[in-house]
């Protein structure tokens, strides 16, 4: 790989951590003002983990689904929800991200993919189904592995 391409990858990789560095002032900004800060807060994280999910789906030629609790704050459509409740997915591969795995969510999943799950939660249940179990915390995980799946398929290109 040239120095371009990693530099690309890089700089792309700061911009997600320059995000989350915003977003934590912005809490604490929040915070000291006293105005609805964890619903304002949990919301902005919400769209910077939906873009980061986005991104690393389109690298992997993936969709992004989601759990109920995110739907019912109104954060994606009812269409991309999985589980009793939502749709039902029979993937190859399923890469749950930030899942608690309740078994409502679960419900949705047919078939025996190969589940990968990231929670920053080592308790999380989630971890007790799933074939690889990543502790970290997906605001920093996803967009290095986005790079990581970037600069692969750059290497495979030629």
């Amino acid at each position: 790989m040239s120095a371009a391409g990693r530099a690309v990858s890089y700089t792309h990789l700061d911009v997600y951590k320059r995000q989350a560095l915003a977003l934590h002032a912005l809490a604490e900004v929040m915070e000291k003002a006293r105005v609805a800060r964890l619903t304002r807060y949990q919301h902005i994280l919400c769209l910077l983990y939906t873009s980061i999910a986005q991104e690393l789906a389109d690298a992997l030629g993936a969709a992004v689904s989601c759990s109920r609790p995110v739907v019912d704050a109104k954060w994606m459509e009812k269409s991309r929800q999985v589980g009793s409740s939502g749709k039902t997915v029979k993937p190859k591969v399923y890469l749950a991200c930030g899942i608690s795995g309740s078994f409502q969510h679960l419900a949705g999943i047919k078939g025996n993919p190969f589940l990968i799950a990231i929670n920053k939660n080592p308790k999380a249940p989630i971890f007790q189904v799933a074939d690889v179990g990543i502790v970290d915390d997906i605001l920093e995980f996803l967009p290095e592995l986005t790079s990581k799946v970037h600069e692969m398929r750059s290497v495979a290109a030629k």
